[in-house]
């Protein structure tokens, strides 16, 4: 309710349009988050954190190509913003790309702008997409075994 206050009253502050499309991503209003960070990149066009806010936005509604475009828009702007980097990763990992995601996890990592909740975040993320990678991988080794023990498959899956 603030940020929409303060949009009203400053409606040319890119940055309150992003805290807003955040804020109504948070709430689950992703299609108004979508539009909200749109118009902050209108009004901010080289700022690399609007369509990366927008990208995460996409991700969250399932518009994976969209959201790659979006953050590829981040990455050119500004090569190692973390939070493009993160969003790249996790299409990646969506994609069963896991040593993609990976790499950029770890390019994000590189970053010595990161804030400390903003590392952590990333390496949690990071061992997150090391699990699911080591989990398939022992399925995909499993199941190709002539005698494939369901109970473990079960486990695994």
């Amino acid at each position: 309710m603030r940020r929409i206050l303060a949009v009203e009253l400053e409606p040319a502050a890119s940055w309150l349009w992003a805290a807003m499309a955040q804020d109504l991503a948070d709430a689950g209003e992703l299609e108004e988050a979508e539009s909200a960070g749109r118009r902050a990149i209108e009004l901010e066009p080289n700022s690399p954190e609007h369509p990366a806010t927008l990208g995460a936005i996409q991700v969250e509604l399932g518009l994976l190509s969209r959201a790659r475009e979006s953050f590829r828009e981040a990455l050119r702007r500004d090569g190692g913003e973390p939070r493009a980097l993160r969003g790249m990763a996790e299409i990646a990992r969506r994609e069963g790309h896991y040593d993609e995601a990976l790499r950029r996890l770890d390019r994000a990592l590189e970053d010595d702008r990161l804030r400390s909740w903003m590392r952590e975040r990333i390496e949690g993320q990071r061992a997150a997409v090391e699990v699911e990678r080591d989990r398939l991988a022992a399925l995909e080794a499993e199941a190709a075994t002539e005698d494939a023990n369901p109970s473990t498959l079960r486990a695994l899956a």
